[in-house]
């Protein structure tokens, strides 16, 4: 098997997500913590209700951020539309469920 393969999950964003003056204005931490929820994001099957469940220190490990950016970095992304708190959780023992905006844009 080639090392060049995706293996695992991945995350697509449409190209105008990516041209769009939303995406432009969020800070680079904050693209790294959206990309990182989307991880999670359930577009088909069963599971498929537009739902991430996230800890902070779960998403501080797999961003490589600290604890204290990725809480801005949430912010942020409420502060801005692109995720809403759909059930609150606590930060060490059970995550937050946010709802996800996958294909934000302008228009």
């Amino acid at each position: 098997m080639s090392d060049h393969l995706i293996n695992g999950y991945y995350v697509g964003l449409p190209e105008n997500t990516l041209e769009s003056k939303a995406w432009r204005t969020l800070t680079p931490s904050t693209r790294c913590v959206y990309t990182a929820m989307l991880l999670r994001y359930k577009r088909t099957g069963k599971e498929a209700n537009g739902k991430v469940k996230w800890k902070q220190p779960e998403l501080a490990n797999k961003t490589g951020l600290s604890l204290k950016t990725v809480g801005t970095c949430l912010q942020e992304l409420k502060d801005k539309e692109w995720i809403t708190v759909w059930e609150p959780g606590g930060r060490w023992l059970d995550g937050t469920t946010y709802d996800v905006n996958p294909v934000y844009a302008d228009g």
